[in-house]
């Protein structure tokens, strides 16, 4: 079976991650597949994992311009229609798998030209719900990636929720590496031999809650001078990075900045995690939450926020802890706590480890897309013929 991947986006954030890692798994279990993306590091990971790339120079679509931004933004919608009927002709899917509510603008309407079944994977929350009910209509199949992304869609999109899909995000095992790289890591950002580093991983935006953390961090340092935190934020656009610049002022502000190394992502996350005592996910809102389940996989305990789909993965008092989203207080005593205990949260990242492979494996995930694509393919066959027949389909 054939099947088109589109995404919008052509960086490499978590949603991409866990795109080209399901495309990858799917491949492995008969499926033929193409992703479309614009130029950037999406497209050269996929090429060297041998994934056929289409090119799409897809533009964002906006409301910056309001109250005619969505009139600005029609030809870059007509620009993207045009580049998805060209790889849709020249690759002929038997479905087409849109990533993201971006790519869902230029989809759905070309999928329905070309005949194709179409499945929307929505991975995030999203503020209009008019537009959102728009773009589900444009696909046969949304597929949530959790059990809270699943129930707020249910009610966004009301009785079109009938073709919603729960298939919860997969993630893939963590590389082996080399074990000497953590201790080199650690080295290389002066961290003291035997200091608690405490590690956080997240676009460099406001709801992440690097704030948050900074300020918890601000009375433990005063009463742990040896404790440090490595806040990496990835910047994939301007207001990333002017959120960057405003988080190293704020550590100094709050008299925690030479604890605190505020850098850039990286894309091998593995040596980082395994460095780590601890790592915190203090999302303010979190759709799933797939550096909480690298966290375990790495065998680390996680404190995260009690919130959507964080609550799904950590186990707490097993895998770590949840505390209140937004309280600096809350996450400063459940860090305080892991801390005081290294050997009995080390002994429990094994625990962690465990759950992580048992409920959100990539190849789990994987059989679950391929059932549904067969499914879909039968259904919209079966619907064909129907309408052939001048039978009328519901």
């Amino acid at each position: 079976m054939r099947v088109l991947y589109v995404s919008a986006f052509g960086g490499l954030g978590g949603a991409e991650r866990s795109l080209l890692e399901l495309v990858v798994a799917v491949r492995e279990r008969g499926i033929e597949p193409m992703l479309v993306c614009p130029p950037g590091r999406l497209s050269e990971v996929a090429r060297a994992a041998d994934v056929p790339v289409y090119t799409w120079c897809a533009r964002r679509v906006t409301r910056a311009y309001a109250p005619h931004g969505w009139l600005r933004s029609l030809p870059r919608v007509f620009c993207g229609w045009v580049g998805l009927h060209r790889a849709l002709r020249q690759f002929r899917p038997q479905a087409v798998h849109v990533n993201g509510a971006q790519g869902m603008l230029w989809s759905g309407p070309v999928a329905a030209l070309h005949g194709c079944p179409g499945v929307w994977h929505w991975r995030d929350f999203h503020d209009s719900h008019r537009v959102t009910r728009t773009m589900a209509h444009g696909a046969d199949v949304v597929v949530t990636i959790s059990e809270a992304m699943h129930a707020f869609a249910a009610q966004v999109l009301a009785t079109a929720g009938r073709r919603l899909v729960l298939v919860r995000n997969g993630v893939a095992d963590l590389p082996a590496g080399d074990p000497k790289e953590p201790a080199r890591l650690r080295r290389l950002f002066g961290i003291p031999f035997g200091a608690p580093l405490v590690v956080m991983a997240g676009q460099s935006v406001p709801w992440k809650g690097h704030a948050v953390l900074l300020a918890a961090l601000t009375r433990m340092t005063a009463q742990r001078p040896n404790l440090r935190a490595w806040l990496l934020a990835a910047e994939y656009d301007s207001s990333a990075v002017a959120h960057t610049r405003w988080l190293r002022r704020r550590a100094v502000e709050l008299g925690c900045g030479d604890a605190v190394q505020i850098t850039q992502g990286v894309e091998d996350i593995a040596p980082v995690l395994r460095a780590a005592d601890v790592v915190v996910v203090p999302s303010l809102r979190e759709p799933f939450g797939r550096i909480a389940v690298e966290a375990m996989l790495a065998e680390r305990p996680v404190v995260a926020s009690a919130v959507d789909g964080l609550t799904e993965i950590v186990a707490p008092g097993k895998t770590g802890l949840l505390v209140p989203a937004g309280r600096p207080d809350c996450l400063r005593m459940a860090l305080e706590q892991m801390l005081a205990d290294p050997p009995l949260w080390r002994s429990r990242g094994m625990e962690g480890r465990r759950r992580a492979l048992q409920l959100f494996s990539i190849s789990r995930a994987a059989a679950e897309v391929v059932s549904l694509y067969a499914t879909l393919g039968r259904s919209f066959a079966h619907s064909r013929r129907l309408d052939r027949k001048g039978i009328s389909v519901a």
